[in-house]
């Protein structure tokens, strides 16, 4: 077993690093990208989460670093059409919300996600993405078109994720998926388990 996560961190490795463009390697690097979460930006509090199980009490929006498979600059901060931060989570054990719209690539892929729930356990699914020129304004406004625009659930790779959030002012979130470690160890055989291949 140690040997297969050694292995697989130095395929990971090679795949971030290799300057090779094909469909096939782009594909690797973003399986490679999709095993970590580490960002920081700003908030309070401390949440973590195995799973879909979550329970702690934490007010947080990312800025930058790596999550839901995508590298976040500033371009992803305040993304284009969007009223509210790309990534961002305030919990409170009982009371969840979050909303995770990655960069570029986190939508085709599958990646992103958002949920309201009441309770620890959480069922997420993917965010709309609004043009800029139909956006509601209001809550009730955004509700009632959420609730008419209905969303898709939420690829497995949420199930797998395991991370940790601390903020104190500055905020950093730290996570692995074991999920998409398998997904990434078979995609060198093109077995795509997540189906978050694009490129290829």
């Amino acid at each position: 077993m140690k040997r297969t996560i050694h292995l697989s961190l130095l395929l990971a490795l090679a795949a971030l690093s290799t300057g090779c463009s094909t469909p096939y390697m782009v594909d690797r690097r973003r399986d490679a990208t999709d095993l970590f979460t580490a960002t920081v930006g700003y908030g309070a509090g401390m949440k973590a989460r195995v799973g879909p199980l979550q329970a702690g009490l934490l007010v947080d929006v990312t800025g930058v670093g790596v999550r839901s498979g995508d590298l976040l600059g500033p371009s992803d901060f305040w993304p284009e059409g969007y009223d509210t931060p790309g990534s961002w989570d305030i919990a409170a054990t009982l009371f969840n919300v979050e909303a995770c719209s990655g960069g570029k690539t986190a939508m085709q892929r599958g990646k992103a996600y958002s949920f309201i729930t009441h309770s620890p356990l959480v069922y997420p699914q993917n965010p709309y993405r609004m043009r800029e020129d139909d956006s509601p304004h209001s809550f009730a406004s955004r509700t009632q078109w959420l609730n008419e625009n209905k969303y898709r659930h939420a690829p497995a790779s949420f199930y797998t994720q395991i991370e940790l959030a601390v903020a104190l002012g500055p905020a950093v979130r730290l996570g692995f998926n074991p999920g998409e470690l398998l997904d990434f160890i078979l995609g060198w055989t093109t077995i795509d388990i997540f189906g978050d291949d694009l490129a290829h």
